[in-house]
């Protein structure tokens, strides 16, 4: 008589993932300044909308529809800066703000005044390109942003010297911006920096309460270890040391003992529960029961419930001279599963119980 059935269960994992664990020889480098996308849509719209107010109020904004196609660029940059803010700016990304830096630059130089007046918010377009720069360093792509701001600087010199101001009167219009860039990278890797420390100091942090808990789980399966061997020895050996004549249903139940304790080593996964106590009824009646666990992996509770509830029955029923139940590993592909073959006086019973 043979019987085939197929169970699923919860996987119960026996084995700790810490996460957070700073994996050796990894990059210590700072990742970049993140903020919660609200917040960074919301920095954007105000540079956006500041840039905007400083166009309108320049001389030539108003007459100047290319002043306009460059505020949508710098619209443009503000999006790239914060799209999906929590990771690391693509450096196609950081492209696309460095080139349309340059093309907002070249667009609104003809505004600028040339005979030595104060530019004043004619020159909007260098502050609105160095705050888009600012954005792609602490999006961690500081190199690029500097890339983005030389490239200004030559334009911007470039167009002086040409232009009639001199070479050294386009550096005076965009030093400060240098200035500004330089403040914000700064401040940009310090605060990644720090977050970096904050993240290794909370991986530390997690590893070590994972141990304090491996150690915990570890001292509680001690006791209760320690508890079952009390619960299953004490009595006969309490009994062994009274010196006491035993008769043969004492010495079954000392054998009934010592089997008990070596299931507890040979088949550990599922000499438990109701399989634990039908085996030493099943002892005590004289049948020989051995229990094996060849299993290459733990059993889920769950498996490991269904498995007892099916041998359990088995060895109630057993009325031959022995009893063997075997489990053993038996994945069919991604599905981890679990064969038992149970011998007894009925014949050969086989079963496999699956964990998804």
């Amino acid at each position: 008589m043979s019987g085939e059935q197929r169970a699923g269960g919860a996987a119960a994992e026996g084995t700790a993932v810490v996460e957070g664990a700073r994996p050796r020889g990894g990059s210590t480098a700072p990742g970049p300044l993140t903020l919660p996308m609200p917040a960074a849509a919301l920095v954007a719209a105000v540079v956006v909308l500041t840039q905007v107010v400083l166009a309108v109020m320049s001389a030539g904004a108003a007459r100047s529809p290319v002043q306009w196609l460059a505020l949508v660029l710098v619209a443009l940059s503000a999006v790239v800066c914060v799209r999906r803010g929590d990771r690391r700016l693509t450096r196609a990304g950081a492209w696309v703000v460095v080139g349309a830096s340059a093309a907002v630059v070249l667009s609104t130089l003809d505004s600028i005044p040339t005979t030595g007046e104060p530019a004043g918010y004619s020159a909007w377009a260098l502050g609105a390109v160095t705050f888009s720069l600012t954005g792609v360093a602490v999006r961690g792509r500081s190199r690029l942003a500097w890339v983005g701001m030389l490239v200004v600087v030559a334009i911007v010199v470039g167009w002086a010297e040409l232009a009639g101001p001199g070479a050294a009167a386009g550096a005076g219009l965009v030093v400060r911006h240098v200035g500004t860039l330089a403040i914000g990278t700064a401040f940009a890797v310090g605060i990644a920096r720090l977050g970096a420390r904050l993240d290794r100091l909370h991986a530390s942090e997690r590893t070590r309460w994972a141990e304090v808990e491996a150690e915990s789980a570890r001292a509680d399966e001690r006791r209760r270890e320690a508890d079952r061997l009390v619960r299953v020895a004490r009595p006969a050996l309490e009994r062994i040391t009274t010196a006491s004549p035993t008769d043969p249903r004492q010495r079954r139940e000392y054998e009934a003992v010592e089997a008990e304790l070596r299931d507890a080593l040979r088949a550990r996964s599922f000499a438990v529960g109701p399989v634990a106590e039908e085996a030493r009824a099943a002892r005590l009646r004289g049948v020989s029961v051995l229990l094996l666990d060849d299993s290459s992996t733990e059993v889920p509770e769950a498996v490991g419930d269904e498995v007892a509830a099916w041998v359990a029955p088995l060895l109630a029923a057993e009325t031959g001279e022995s009893f063997t139940a075997r489990l053993t590993s038996a994945g069919t592909g991604d599905e981890r599963g679990w064969a038992v073959t149970v011998v007894g006086a009925a014949g050969q019973h086989d079963a496999t119980f699956l964990a998804r």
